[in-house]
This record gives C-alpha cells, sequence and structure tokens, in this order.
C-alpha cells in the first residue's frame, strides 16, 4: 500500500504514517545551526510484503539545472524493520529521482528503497546526489519515504534532516 500525508498523521486500512518534527540533533549543519529535523514513521501491519510511505516535505518549483544535487542527512534507529529510506524528487512531467540511475557520493542508489544500513542505523549519513539524471525537468514535489520490498512487522522510523538543492558542481 502507498500512502501519502503532509506535516500529521494518515492512515489506510493496512498502514499508518506519521510525519513531524523530530528532536534530534544532526552530526552536520551546513546551513542552519537551529534547523528542525524530520521525522517518518511508518506501521506496516504485517510481515513479508511491499510497503511504502511518502510524506510529502515541500511543494514548489525548482528547476533542475546542470551541477545541482540534492543534500540532506538521514538517520534510522536500529530497531527498524528495514533500513530503506531516503528523499524522492518529483517532477512536473511524472519524473521521480528513484526512477533514475542516480546514486550518492558512496554508489549508493538515490531511491528511497536503497538499504542504508550500513551507512544510517543510529548514525546520521550525509548524503550527496548529482541531479543530471533530473536536468531540466522542474521539480514540483520533495518527499521524505520509506520503501521496502520485504519487511517486518513494526513501526519505521527515519530521521531526516538539512534537505536541500544547492546550486554547486557535484563533488
Amino acid at each position: 500500500p502507498t500512502v501519502t500525508a503532509e506535516e500529521g498523521e494518515s492512515s489506510s486500512e493496512e498502514l499508518t504514517i506519521t510525519v513531524g518534527a523530530a528532536g534530534l540533533t544532526a552530526a552536520m549543519r551546513e546551513h542552519a545551526d537551529a534547523s528542525p529535523g524530520i521525522r517518518l514513521e511508518a506501521c506496516p501491519p504485517t510481515a513479508g510484503g511491499a510497503a511504502k510511505a511518502y510524506g510529502t516535505v515541500g511543494e514548489g518549483e525548482i528547476t533542475s539545472a546542470a551541477g545541482q544535487q540534492l543534500e540532506y542527512q538521514v538517520r534510522m534507529s536500529s530497531g527498524n524493520p528495514t533500513f530503506n529510506a531516503g528523499v524522492e524528487l518529483t517532477a512536473a512531467d511524472g519524473a521521480a529521482l528513484s526512477g533514475t540511475a542516480a546514486a550518492d557520493q558512496n554508489g549508493v542508489a538515490a531511491g528511497p528503497s536503497a538499504d542504508l544500513e550500513a551507512s544510517a542505523r543510529d548514525a546520521w549519513y550525509h548524503r550527496m546526489i548529482a541531479l543530471s539524471d533530473l536536468e531540466g525537468p522542474t521539480i514540483t514535489e520533495i518527499a521524505v519515504a520509506v520503501h521496502s520490498e520485504a519487511h517486518r512487522a513494526g513501526p519505521h522510523r527515519a530521521y531526516f534532516d538539512n534537505i536541500q538543492i544547492p546550486h554547486r558542481d557535484f563533488l
């Protein structure tokens, strides 16, 4: 099932997600010393099946240009049923970052189905993802998301901080 929520809680018969402010302190802050974090909590009721939850955190129009990248920090706790999470960008033409071959600075896939257990389990992981595969289309939505093809039952919590698309060359 897919459930989309903005700030607050949304549910279907099968899945409940909550998007809200988090009280954690990020390991890195590049542009704002006191920016609040975002907590995405998804609670699939049964184990083994596919589940995804998206929480919209920004809407507007950003034209993706050469040299731009998506940067953010993500963290997940040891008790999560999976460690698949990420920031999803969706363009006006329907193209999504997860539908491209984009990867972060360590070669980890950009989409929310990427396994971040080795990087973001109990630690803040700073991701830098070149947007060259989305160059040109207007990005209209930014969402935090969890997406798993198979998971254990129970709450999945992912924390995000400092989501930004600065204009500079990807390093």
